[in-house]
């Protein structure tokens, strides 16, 4: 629902700005492309509601108050996953565990790959989207790559790589 300066006040009277209610519509359809028999307007494609929820909120709001059903506005866009890594050290080896409450191992492995092919956005089985043009990513992938650690590696959830792979991290 878009409202503000599409209706201007006058007295005890709405008037409509018509020009601006044109470019309100006109820029809801670039976000909400795809018009029913009601004329309402809706997205189809998992990219088009990421667009939609990255940049097409605040080009709205431009226009007006923009309200979002309960379900819309619990989509999230997350910078990085919510996992968190566990170390630890036996002999010459460092032992790497991925955590996450959130996520599995093999959706983490997942995020890297749409990472690696430089993807938009990973769609989480929650509903939310992470967010792949972050340095975050950026930054985890590159660490990956110095501990030679594959997706296929992720999966697993722990692993272990020898310990002087350590070293290049600290020069990261």
């Amino acid at each position: 629902i878009l409202s503000g300066k599409i209706l201007e006040r006058n007295d005890n009277e709405l008037l409509r700005n018509q020009k601006q209610e044109e470019k309100a519509i006109e820029a809801l359809k670039v976000y909400l492309p795809y018009e029913d028999k009601q004329n309402f307007l809706s997205t189809e494609t998992e990219e088009e509601l990421y667009e939609l929820k990255v940049s097409g909120i605040d080009k709205l709001n431009k226009y007006g108050k923009v309200l979002g059903s309960e379900a819309f506005n619990n989509i999230r866009v997350y910078k990085k996953p919510a996992a968190g890594v566990g170390v630890s050290v036996n002999s010459n080896l460092l032992q790497l565990e991925f955590l996450s409450d959130d996520m599995s191992a093999e959706e983490l492995a997942n995020i890297v790959t749409s990472y690696r092919k430089k993807k938009k956005y990973y769609r989480l089985k929650s509903g939310a989207f992470i967010n792949m043009d972050s340095e975050y990513m950026k930054n985890f992938n590159e660490m990956l790559n110095v501990l030679e650690i594959s997706p296929k590696d992720l999966r697993t959830g722990a692993l272990t790589v020898p310990l002087y792979r350590s070293l290049y991290i600290d020069e990261m």
